[in-house]
C-alpha cells in the first residue's frame, strides 16, 4: 500500500489583478506568493486564516475564495471591488462589513472575520 500524501497547511492570498479582477493563491511558505503578482497586481495574504493541502477540498472553494475576496475588499476600501466570484462573500461584505467600516482603523487586521465583536 502506497503511503498517504501530506497534509499540509498552506497561507491564503487574494492578488486584485490590474484589470481590477481576483484570484487566489494557497501556499504553504508565505514568502512565494510575491511569484504570483504580476505587474500592477497587489497581494493581499488573509491573517489567521489557512488551509489544509496539498489539494484543497471541494466543498471549502468557496469559503477559501470569499475569504481572500473579502480580505481584498476590506484593505482596499473606500474603492469598490469590480467584480465578485463568490455571490456569499458578496453578501457578507456588503451586510455585516460595510456598516462596521468606519473603525477599521483601530481594528486588527482579522477584524472582518468576526465583525460582531467590533461594533
Amino acid at each position: 500500500m502506497a503511503p498517504l500524501p501530506a497534509k499540509v497547511w498552506m497561507f491564503v492570498a487574494g492578488i486584485l489583478e490590474a484589470g481590477g479582477g481576483t484570484r487566489v493563491v494557497c501556499t504553504d511558505d508565505p514568502i512565494t506568493f510575491a511569484d504570483h503578482i504580476g505587474p500592477g497586481e497587489q497581494c493581499f495574504i488573509v491573517p489567521r486564516w489557512k488551509v489544509q493541502g496539498p489539494s484543497i477540498p471541494y466543498n471549502l472553494w468557496p469559503l477559501t475564495v470569499g475569504a481572500a475576496e473579502i480580505q481584498i475588499a476590506v484593505s482596499i476600501w473606500p474603492r469598490r471591488q469590480k467584480a465578485w466570484g463568490t455571490w456569499e462573500a458578496e453578501k457578507y461584505f456588503n451586510e455585516k462589513i460595510v456598516p462596521a467600516m468606519a473603525g477599521r482603523d483601530n481594528r486588527p487586521d482579522w477584524w472582518w472575520q468576526e465583525p460582531e465583536r467590533f461594533h
